[in-house]
């Protein structure tokens, strides 16, 4: 949903009506509409209405909004059906090893820990209901519409709307506070990814500290002695890949626990299919990933209960279209690498004139260039990446962010560290690459480095 939802969220306050209202769409009122589209429009909120939401639609002069929550009642069946898991009162932990949450019920409702006296869920609980609503079919009492489908052209934007009780209470103990962050209540508002992304920064921050405090003597001793290859440089360094390795071991440590404590350790076999996947609909089940059919399990003598229709793509599909994307990336890796090439070359030209090859002239505007390249190079592959991705076609939101990690990563650490590693490992030998000079550093390549 992140692709369509709008940042600048319309100012429209929840709290303030008898009403929590929990989605806004809008659109913009047009002299001359096509029919279809309005008729779209028109039809989606006839749906609303009839799935047992509350649809309110106000009329400004340039757009319309349409408000859109659902009944406390509609909201607990929905988390039935939808077998959510909430978190429970002391006391009521129902199963081992469990971090005190369980399958809510309205039979059992008693049992979770209520959000509050204005509503028995949370914002966030509320909008990731509603958006189950909007897409389940309409045998299960669904809209059945990929809200996907209706932006932009149907409606504008869809914009989650805030609490603004939760949201005073993050500004006064979180965003205007010096202590600890309160990534509870921040995962009970923005969800598990943004409050891990908050104890990640959280850990990193602290963590820094003290390989800081070494860097900082370092720096120093630079500064004091004018020496950029100082003694104690390869004590940092080593230092820093001790802490690295301790860094990272108790990350994984810390997420760990959150994972456990919010109850997402076995987030990615419990998750939903992706709207945008297309797939065959056919009878089995997901297991680790792999997709085990009705009659695969009849053949290996495994009995399959509860069997769904859902969607299932052939993996050698998705082979060949990765194997189509590689050749993609690998072209935009050999034009990043000849344009660095290009650019080094050009600076070592500029310097040329200068005895010992440290034109500073030559420096300042090569690193300009190379930093340029480097930004515009970012931009257009980033785009290229996401279409590669949409092509491929992954199946759940955390394999397609890691396929698309995995792309960007690889294209960003060789666009932007290449020239780095040009400088250090080779211009620091006397080395000529298709018989061009490398720009030898005739006394030490950092202070280039340190204008890269």
């Amino acid at each position: 949903m992140s692709s369509v939802v709008n940042p600048k969220t319309p100012k429209v306050k929840a709290e303030k009506t008898e009403v929590l209202w929990d989605y806004v769409l809008d659109y913009p009122i047009r002299q001359k509409e096509d029919p279809k589209i309005t008729h779209q429009r028109e039809q989606f909120i006839k749906k609303m209405k009839r799935v047992g939401l509350k649809v309110a639609v106000i009329k400004g002069e340039a757009e319309n909004l349409v408000l859109v929550t659902a009944p406390e009642e509609r909201f607990e069946e929905e988390a039935e059906r939808q077998e959510i898991e909430m978190r429970l009162k002391e006391g009521e932990i129902r199963r081992p090893g469990g971090a005190g949450y369980g399958e809510f019920s309205i039979a059992n409702k008693k049992e979770f820990h209520p959000h509050s006296s204005r509503s028995f869920f949370s914002s966030l609980e509320r909008q990731r209901l509603i958006l189950t609503i909007f897409e389940a079919p309409k045998a299960e009492r669904g809209c059945g519409q990929n809200i996907d489908h209706l932006i932009p052209k149907v409606f504008s934007h869809i914009s989650p709307l805030h609490d603004d009780v939760d949201r005073e209470k993050l500004l006064k103990t979180w965003v205007k506070s010096w202590g600890k962050q309160p990534l509870d209540k921040i995962r009970d508002y923005f969800g598990e990814k943004i409050a891990m992304y908050f104890a990640f920064l959280g850990h990193y921050t602290i963590w820094l500290i003290s390989i800081s405090i070494f860097g900082l003597i370092a720096q120093i001793l630079q500064f004091v002695t004018g020496d950029a290859d100082h003694p104690i440089i390869p004590f940092y360094c080593l230092a820093l890949c001790i802490w690295t390795t301790l860094f990272l071991e108790s990350w994984k440590r810390e997420q760990a626990t959150r994972a456990f404590l919010w109850d997402v350790q076995d987030f990615e076999e419990e998750e939903k299919i992706r709207p945008e996947y297309v797939g065959q609909p056919l009878k089995g089940v997901w297991v680790g990933g792999y997709f085990i059919s009705k009659e695969e399990a009849e053949q290996i003598g495994i009995e399959l209960r509860d069997l769904q229709t859902t969607k299932h793509w052939p993996t050698w599909k998705r082979i060949l279209r990765f194997m189509i994307s590689v050749p993609i990336i690998g072209s935009f890796i050999v034009v990043t690498l000849a344009g660095t090439i290009g650019i080094l070359a050009f600076r070592g030209i500029l310097a040329m004139p200068y005895p010992d090859g440290q034109g500073k002239v030559g420096q300042i505007l090569g690193g300009l260039i190379n930093a340029f390249f480097i930004n515009f190079m970012n931009v257009v592959y980033k785009k290229v990446a996401k279409w590669l991705n949409d092509f491929e076609n992954y199946r759940t939101d955390t394999e397609y962010e890691d396929a698309l990690i995995s792309k960007v990563f690889l294209f960003q650490f060789i666009n932007s560290y290449i020239s780095l590693f040009y400088i250090a490992f080779v211009k620091g030998h006397d080395l000529t690459i298709f018989g061009m000079d490398t720009g030898y550093c005739r006394k030490s390549c950092l202070d280039e480095m340190s204008t890269q």
